[in-house]
């Protein structure tokens, strides 16, 4: 019996892409550049990367913070500074939550029901001053970000951090619910919780992840718990 739910936050509670389109574009006004068709596909594409070396260990967030505009910049041939451009996107990002479809919907339904956790490796303070212009905080009970619990999903030591804040609770009533494969989902499955994969964009199955739930909708989740 499931008693504790573990949600991510980006692209599962808040829509990153939409947050993060907006304040590219605020961004490069800031810059006097011109925001074309060519400029957010490539920032979804180098962000992905980062983010998945960052996951494997291999690259820290400072590092990404250094490196990630610079890389988009380059390869769209854009002559400008990187890393000021990383200064006022993140500046504006803060500002700029934008929740997902049936977020809040869900978490008024989970929120009398379970413990109800988020889980994200984005930035703290990011994160926090985001959540702060929603109506989710009240909603959910602990809100664990990687920053400050010194490791990140999919570690096992993230999810040991979190745990050790659950007094009574266990993996095997928990689930995690998020959109990312190799943080979310790789992570509880190894960690001993039941997953739920969150699907959108009706991507194929991976036959290497043994997914407990698949949904398309937030919405979808009510069926489950």
């Amino acid at each position: 019996m499931i008693q504790t739910v573990f949600l991510d936050i980006d692209n599962t509670l808040l829509d990153f892409n939409e947050c993060a389109k907006a304040s590219s574009m605020k961004a490069f006004r800031d810059l006097n550049l011109t925001f074309h068709d060519e400029v957010f596909p490539v920032f979804i594409e180098e962000n992905d990367k980062l983010w998945l070396k960052i996951e494997d260990g291999s690259l820290t967030r400072e590092e990404l913070h250094k490196i990630r505009w610079q890389l988009i910049f380059d390869r769209l041939q854009i002559d400008a500074d990187g890393i000021l451009m990383e200064k006022l996107f993140l500046h504006h990002i803060k500002e700029s939550p934008v929740l997902m479809s049936g977020a809040l919907d869900l978490l008024t339904y989970l929120s009398p029901k379970y413990t109800v956790c988020l889980a994200s490796n984005a930035p703290e303070q990011q994160q926090l001053k985001r959540l702060a212009h929603t109506p989710i905080p009240p909603l959910v009970d602990y809100i664990f970000l990687s920053e400050a619990l010194g490791a990140a999903k999919p570690e096992k030591a993230f999810f040991d951090a979190c745990f050790a804040r659950l007094l009574g609770a266990s993996p095997e009533t928990s689930i995690i619910i998020g959109d990312s494969l190799t943080a979310d989902i790789s992570g509880g499955m190894a960690y001993g919780m039941k997953t739920c994969w969150f699907n959108p964009k009706h991507l194929p199955h991976p036959t290497e992840y043994n997914i407990d739930y698949v949904v398309h909708s937030l919405m979808e989740i009510q069926k489950i718990l």
